[in-house]
């Protein structure tokens, strides 16, 4: 690509700084922690790196989207570069966002496009380049990097910082939720999850329950009039038009009412 040059010492250069993003801290180490989790093959600890990311939220089914990665470790873990078609990596990855429901932040959709620039300059340089097989010492050192003394001197003064923080404004906010309670404004809400659901699949139930209720007491009247009618010489060629249009009532009630509740739902 146009946009990238490969300097003597072996760094790449990169021109034309028309779309540029940054990552926290916070972001880096989790990016750090989900690379070191797929050089291991862990789907488990990738699925903790991408809730730590944002692009996992709310309820999920954790077991199907374990699968689904196992599946994509399995095929690209272990290929070149010149292996990959980057086109087939990102349709995978999208179908997999879009069949869990996951989101993917601005700052982690820019990344993923420089990784696809990226791609085509190390198809030319080598295409025997393993990603995978050569990020895992650089992650492995980025994340026990966390645990030096200096980092964890630093990550610990900033947690006390916060931590003193909050002591000093625990009796204001403590102060202020007992004049809420006090003015009766305080509220609460239960959201009861897919509680729609199963509501309607309990009036399809009953539905169904009354259809058959209805049909049945409509064949034994009719059973029933079957045993106790006894039909004229003048009456006895009415009587199977009668029995045909009774049972063709029947049917065709039955079916409009099924129609109204399907419509109803």
């Amino acid at each position: 690509p146009g946009n990238f040059a490969v300097q003597p010492d072996g760094r790449i250069a990169a021109y034309d700084f028309g779309m540029v993003g940054r990552l926290s801290a916070r972001v880096s180490r989790q990016l750090m922690s989900l690379l070191w989790a797929a050089t291991r093959e862990d789907p488990e600890r990738i699925i903790d790196a991408a809730i730590g990311l944002d692009i996992i939220h709310g309820r999920f089914d954790r077991p199907a989207l374990t699968r689904d990665i196992e599946r994509l470790i399995g095929r690209y873990a272990r290929m070149s570069v010149g292996e990959i078609d980057i086109e087939v990596v990102f349709r995978d990855i999208t179908g997999l966002i879009r069949e869990h429901r996951l989101r993917l932040p601005g700052d982690l959709a820019l990344l993923m496009k420089t990784l696809g620039m990226h791609e085509a300059t190390a198809k030319r340089l080598d295409p025997d380049f393993t990603p995978v097989k050569v990020a895992a010492p650089y992650a492995r050192r980025a994340v026990f990097g966390r645990y030096q003394p200096a980092e964890l001197g630093t990550r610990l003064l900033s947690g006390a910082e916060d931590a003193f923080e909050l002591l000093l404004e625990a009796p204001r906010r403590l102060d202020r939720l007992i004049n809420i309670l006090e003015s009766g404004n305080f509220e609460t809400a239960i959201r009861v999850i897919d509680a729609e659901k199963y509501t309607r699949d309990l009036q399809a139930l009953v539905n169904r329950l009354v259809v058959a209720w209805l049909i049945g007491t409509s064949l034994i009247s009719l059973s029933v009039l079957l045993a106790i009618y006894r039909p004229s010489s003048v009456e006895a060629w009415l009587g199977p038009l009668f029995w045909i249009g009774a049972a063709v009532t029947v049917a065709a009630g039955g079916i409009l009412f099924l129609i109204l509740m399907r419509r109803r739902r």
